[in-house]
């Protein structure tokens, strides 16, 4: 059994290469989906139990980093998720502004 190659060594062999080749292509996939997106946080009740106030303000905030997101809590108490979301490059801009970043906090009712 030393140097020879049998059925059961290639096809694990094959199986491995196969599996290794599967694997590199997924980041470039998720990377390729995400082009001309930008990444922002929100506060996210998603299968907790939760007030009004967290809700309306969970579903309206955009920020612009995550210890924003973090510091804006609808009341004392909330333990809402900060969570992240991909949106287009130009709302992004619009919600933040261009550049130099004017705003850290956008809320849809402003307008």
């Amino acid at each position: 059994m030393g140097g020879s190659l049998t059925r059961r060594r290639f096809l694990r062999g094959a199986g491995i290469v196969a599996g290794a080749a599967a694997i590199s292509t997924v980041p470039g996939i998720a990377t390729a989906s995400r082009a001309g997106l930008r990444k922002v946080y929100r506060l996210s009740c998603r299968g907790q139990f939760c007030c009004n106030a967290c809700k309306a303000h969970d579903a309206n905030r955009f920020y612009f980093n995550q210890p924003t997101a973090n510091r804006d809590r609808p009341h004392v108490g909330c333990n809402c998720k900060v969570v992240t979301q991909w949106i287009p490059q130009a709302t992004h801009q619009r919600y933040f502004g261009n550049g130099i970043t004017l705003r850290k906090v956008f809320d849809q009712r402003w307008g």
